[in-house]
């Protein structure tokens, strides 16, 4: 899957403790479930990965996410 650098940004800040550096926004988080990536839920803001998005996770950063995914 063809990421470009911000989605890919996102998808790491998505699974390291949050910071005022790597806030990811909704919109980012649109897009990331337009592509099955995660699960959002704009009225709550509740997001996680879905399976697929933790491989991803997993492929870009050599490990699991720590945050925003139950699975591995």
């Amino acid at each position: 899957m063809e990421l470009s650098e911000r989605l890919s940004e996102a998808i790491l800040w998505l699974g390291q403790p949050p910071t005022e550096d790597n806030f990811v926004t909704d919109d980012m988080l649109r897009q990331l479930a337009s592509q099955g990536i995660v699960n959002f839920d704009p009225a709550t803001g509740c997001v996680a990965f879905t399976e697929f998005g933790a491989q991803i996770y997993r492929e870009i950063a050599g490990r699991w996410p720590k945050r925003n995914f139950q699975g591995a």
